[in-house]
């Protein structure tokens, strides 16, 4: 294609034209995500590596309006990996006037990958984003002549049907630019999981002469230097990235000797891992749920020595030793690994402040709270104890037809000694260990009913 010159005023120029035309505020763009602009309408291959929150989404969404119309009119490619993240696109796309669709094909192969997934598939001519089927007589061909950006799984783009898109001359006289949305997936699921990730610099080949930009929240300098191969990006390919570094969020890790089921924290100020996951990216886009509107926030991470042995072979090595250190930054651990150097601030870490790696049992004698918050009648002491039991033992046969771990019995004798110091849920957890998501909420649900707040 065509690339456009002009200088950086052009850029300006073109984005308040994509901003306008989208229902977007002119003042919502980031210095760097301005930078990612200026790239792609020079022609160039760009990877953007922002943190959770950052803003990465409107990199591609803005693209059909940015770019001065091609031929007849502008198509963005995105590649995606998860249905949950092309819904949330289609509805934010809808309310600017963007019009999206999503490319798919049934295969039975194809659809047991997304089995924790509703079953949803969408023909291309379908221009209300009405989830329906596409039957496989239905032609690639017959698509929406005002799409704007078409979304699809790797394996959907890869297939027979995709590759007779991409050759198609609507395709290949209208496609503006190509984006690989949590581009992180081409390198750690690309080898085992989900091979088509592999075969994506497959789009390299449609489109020789249009930019790519590749968009992941984590990615350290080796990550960065074999997604560039595998997507066969340019040489010049322009690396833009944001220090992932969230000074609000104190980090913190605790040796783990019996816990149960573990659950993710339903609370955006706090992210709880009960083990290690398999890599630092991983647990960095993971904790980058917290603290996104600023409010002061909390990562644990519970390990025992177990989850980080010699065997266990899907741990990232760096993973094990960020579980190991007792004496190294947790935050400077991550922002090297990633690539960028170490901050100083307050509330830091747990070894910063000297409490690393403290082992935490059922109570941690630590954190036995002060004041109260809740009053207990005592007409009201026994009911509440059996209700308690009640909900613990339907757990305890669910555990034992599961065959998994249950609820330790003399928890709720601790519980009911301690109840009128539960403030939150998240109590329920840090200090009783009921990890089980239903169960606390069905507990904390029976405290606030016969314990009301004072």
């Amino acid at each position: 294609m065509a690339h456009c010159t002009g200088g950086f005023l052009n850029v300006l120029h073109r984005l308040q034209i994509a901003l306008n035309s989208c229902n977007f505020p002119s003042h919502c763009l980031k210095p760097l995500q301005v930078k990612c602009f200026e790239y792609l309408l020079r022609g160039d291959d760009v990877v953007a590596v922002f943190p959770t929150g950052f803003g990465k989404s409107i990199l591609f969404q803005l693209l059909p309006k940015f770019f001065p119309v091609k031929t007849d009119k502008n198509i963005v490619i995105v590649v995606c990996p998860l249905n949950s993240i092309i819904e949330d696109q289609l509805k934010i796309l809808e309310d600017s006037g963007i019009t999206a669709d999503v490319f798919r094909i049934p295969s039975d192969e194809y659809e047991s990958l997304f089995d924790g997934e509703k079953s949803k598939t969408i023909g291309l001519a379908d221009n209300t984003h009405s989830y329906c089927s596409m039957s496989a007589t239905t032609s690639v061909f017959d698509i929406n002549d005002n799409v704007e950006i078409v979304f699809a799984h790797p394996e959907a783009f890869l297939g027979k049907e995709g590759r007779d898109l991409m050759s198609s001359e609507k395709f290949q006289k209208n496609v503006v630019a190509c984006a690989v949305d949590e581009a992180h997936c081409v390198e750690i699921w690309g080898e085992n999981f989900r091979k088509d990730y592999r075969d994506l610099s497959t789009l390299k080949a449609f489109f020789p002469k249009v930019p790519f930009i590749a968009l992941t929240v984590t990615a350290p300098p080796t990550m960065l230097k074999r997604l560039k191969q595998s997507l066969s990006l340019k040489s010049d390919c322009k690396i833009v990235s944001a220090n992932p570094n969230r000074a609000n969020i104190y980090l913190e890790k605790k040796l783990r000797l019996t816990l149960g089921m573990g659950v993710d924290a339903p609370y955006v100020t706090r992210i709880i891992h009960i083990t290690p996951p398999a890599t630092v990216e991983s647990y960095v886009q993971e904790i980058g749920r917290a603290g996104r509107t600023g409010l002061l926030s909390k990562a644990i991470l519970y390990y025992n020595n177990s989850d980080i042995a010699n065997n266990k072979k899907h741990v990232q090595d760096e993973m094990k030793t960020y579980c190991q250190s007792q004496q190294i930054c947790l935050r400077q651990q991550i922002l090297q690994y990633l690539g960028f150097s170490k901050v100083t601030q307050e509330k830091c870490c747990s070894v910063c402040e000297g409490v690393s790696g403290k082992v935490f049992s059922d109570v941690n004698e630590d954190q036995k709270p002060t004041k109260k918050f809740r009053m207990l009648a005592i007409t009201n002491r026994a009911i509440l104890e059996e209700k308690i039991c009640e909900v613990l033992n339907k757990n305890q046969v669910k555990s034992e037809m599961l065959s998994i771990p249950s609820i330790e019995v003399d928890v709720v004798d601790k519980m009911m000694e301690g109840i009128e110091y539960i403030e939150t849920e998240s109590d329920l957890l840090l200090t009783y260990g009921i990890w089980d998501e239903d169960i606390s909420s069905k507990i904390f649900g029976l405290i606030s009913t016969y314990a009301p707040l004072i």
